[in-house]
């Protein structure tokens, strides 16, 4: 009988009811029926396929089922549903628990105890259910937080995969409230390299502290300090940040990876200050950048029509005499013709524009920074005007280490912020960009 099913379904039985109430009503199951039983010929179910309800009715008629005999026979196949019923319940609550002690058993493997290669052992965790690892460990915040799960589940896969990097992770973010470690973790680990290995290199060197009340009242910007080997954040603020979720918090920690790394490499300042391409370091392409770019946008304003009086020379002299001006940091404004000094405001007010909003956050603070804030946008560190120059004129600090944290913070934050900024970089920076990117390369 291979290939058959028995049909207990409730029109098969109806059907069987049927055949049981005619059989019964024919008379069939009286003397006469159990004298001629023995002689009854069942036909064979092959031959009987087509016409089952005969079958039944020779099976029924021969056996001598009537209604009460049938009823019970239901009774018994209900027993046996619900035997078995047990018995799978019984069962799945035996795989559910075995999977949660998997799920445990998971967290608790490393490399130092296993023989197999990390590819394997990444092959063989992959199967885990993450899922389950995720709701294991942080069921109490996915009640708060459901969307949450697919960056936890992230997470959960990488410390599985990397179980080196878990204990200093959560040593160095131990400040932090639940909903900015995972923030955080996640665009870590969910990083290209170098960057990834970068922000997990330098956890142990320093640590995380928070501005304080006098601080944020005091509009204190968040830093980065050597000194006491700490970066000093708000996070509250830096979850919704308009130029990234966490991008202050990855632009300080830039600034240490740039210290730190500086000093592996034998200097005292910043590795920025001492990588060179072409003979150049960061500050000085910096430089380069914003003067080559002052000099296109005025020759596309003097393009104009209230200029075509002008000669090519008159032209190509007002660009130098401007351009200079401003990479002098505005020191000569005053000895400008008339001419001159409206075509920088001009410009001025051309770079205003262009440097509106997050996403031109990075070169707003660098020609603000090579310029003494002759030329500014939205962002910048103008709430010092002595910042970049003190008040001889005298360089106090130049562009190379803002110009790096800003790439880096772009580099590790997502989404359409991030993108836009990586393009306001590679616009209005474009060498300094190609420099940052070999820099990072070097680090590997």
């Amino acid at each position: 009988m291979a290939g058959k099913s028995h049909d207990f379904s409730q029109a098969s039985i109806d059907q069987l009811a049927t055949i049981v109430n005619d059989v019964e009503d024919d008379g069939q199951l009286g003397f006469l029926d159990w004298v001629n039983d023995p002689f009854i010929s069942v036909p064979e179910i092959q031959d009987s396929l087509d016409n089952l309800n005969e079958y039944h009715k020779a099976v029924i008629d021969k056996h001598d089922i009537g209604k009460q005999a049938f009823d019970e026979i239901l009774k018994d196949v209900e027993s046996v549903d619900k035997a078995y019923e047990r018995n799978f319940e019984s069962t799945l609550n035996e795989l559910e628990g075995f999977q949660y002690k998997l799920e445990n058993i998971a967290q608790l493997i490393t490399p130092s105890v296993i023989s197999t290669s990390k590819d394997i052992l990444g092959s063989i965790v992959s199967y885990t259910n993450y899922r389950g690892m995720a709701i294991a460990q942080y069921g109490d915040y996915l009640k708060g937080h459901p969307d949450d799960l697919d960056r936890i589940m992230a997470i959960v896969e990488y410390e599985a995969l990397h179980p080196e990097s878990v204990k200093k992770t959560n040593e160095f973010l131990s400040p932090l409230e639940m909903q900015d470690v995972i923030g955080i973790k996640y665009l870590i680990y969910t990083a290209e390299e170098p960057q990834r290995s970068l922000c997990l290199k330098y956890m142990s060197e320093y640590e995380i502290k928070f501005l304080s009340k006098e601080d944020i009242e005091k509009d204190v910007s968040s830093y980065f300090s050597p000194g006491d080997n700490s970066i000093n954040v708000n996070m509250r603020i830096d979850r919704y940040n308009e130029r990234g979720s966490y991008y202050t918090f990855f632009h300080e920690m830039g600034h240490a990876i740039d210290n730190y790394y500086g000093k592996e490499h034998g200097t005292n300042d910043s590795y920025s200050s001492i990588f060179k391409t072409k003979g150049k370091t960061l500050s000085e392409y910096n430089i380069q950048d914003v003067g080559k770019n002052v000099e296109d946008s005025l020759d596309k304003l003097l393009k104009e029509d209230k200029y075509s009086g002008l000669s090519d020379g008159e032209k190509q002299k007002m660009i130098n005499n401007i351009s200079q001006n401003i990479m002098q940091q505005d020191k000569n404004y005053d000895n400008l013709t008339q001419t001159e000094q409206n075509l920088q405001d001009k410009l001025k007010l051309h770079y205003a524009d262009e440097f509106a909003g997050a996403d031109a956050e990075s070169p707003s603070d660098i020609y603000g920074g090579v310029t003494n804030f002759t030329i500014k946008g939205d962002y910048g560190h103008q709430k010092d005007p002595y910042y970049w120059f003190n008040k001889s004129g005298d360089v106090v600090r130049t562009t190379n280490k803002e110009s790096f944290a800003e790439f880096f913070g772009r580099k590790v934050t997502t989404g359409d912020t991030s993108v836009n900024g990586l393009g306001s970089i590679d616009t209005y920076l474009p060498e300094s960009s190609k420099h940052m990117e070999e820099m990072l390369e070097s680090m590997r």
